[in-house]
């Protein structure tokens, strides 16, 4: 069975290997392709070969398997055992093959790939756990009280007269149908001396005088608020100027 790495090493110091040294820049080169064929084909520096070895001819570029001998009988830590005292297939040996080409790191490998996958799911439930403590309980769907049915309570009765009979109002009462919304506005304006449906009866004015069209829910409520703002400011100065 074949090594099944994916690379031959080649050490730096194979530059300055004394009998590496001593072989031809083709037969070296020769070596090298003979060392990627031995890591493919062989197992732990040893592989069988037999006449013709025609793969073996195509990487040395040589035309025979006797050539093929040759060049390897040239190779330093290389050595050649006939097969069962034939000349026709040879077992071919490269000593030192487990400390040049072992590979020694797989475990190391294997405990760093499983570090960082454990990394990876770590951080993953984190986040998980992140997402579903930022995620708000599920709440149950409340529709919102019809404006100026009975649902709304007595005391917004005002706003939703306001709302059904002024005719600016009326034709986006769809807009304004939301209790919740004239609540918080209505905490807005707590110590204002004048009522809530007074300041609104205001704003209304206003904006016909300023032909105001609005375009979009969120548009009409924003205008209606800061002309309720308006009316309320002016009504505490009023009511400081009647207490001087």
């Amino acid at each position: 069975m074949a090594d099944q790495g994916r690379w031959f090493k080649l050490w730096v110091t194979a530059a300055y290997d004394p009998d590496l040294g001593s072989l031809s820049l083709e037969d070296f080169a020769r070596w090298c392709l003979f060392g990627v064929y031995l890591k493919t084909h062989g197992t732990e520096g040893s592989v069988s070969l037999s006449d013709p070895a025609l793969p073996v001819q195509n990487l040395f570029r040589v035309s025979s398997f006797e050539c093929v001998l040759s060049v390897l009988r040239k190779f330093p830590n290389c050595a050649l055992h006939p097969v069962t005292n034939s000349t026709v297939s040879y077992k071919v040996e490269w000593a030192n093959w487990l400390k040049y080409q072992g590979d020694f790191s797989s475990d190391r490998v294997k405990r760093h790939r499983e570090k960082v996958r454990e990394v990876k799911r770590s951080k993953k439930r984190g986040e998980e756990k992140r997402g579903e403590e930022k995620k708000d309980p599920p709440t149950q769907s409340v529709k919102a009280p019809q404006l100026g049915s009975s649902e709304w309570p007595e005391e917004w009765k005002p706003i939703a007269d306001r709302v059904t009979t002024l005719p600016f109002l009326a034709k986006y009462r769809t807009w304004l149908a939301d209790l919740q919304w004239w609540v918080t506005l209505g905490e807005l304006f707590t110590s204002c001396p004048k009522p809530l449906d007074g300041l609104l009866l205001e704003a209304v004015a206003y904006c016909e005088s300023e032909g105001y069209v609005p375009r979009s829910k969120a548009g009409i409520r924003k205008k209606l608020k800061n002309c309720m703002e308006f009316a309320a400011r002016r009504a505490e100065r009023e009511a400081q100027e009647r207490k001087r």
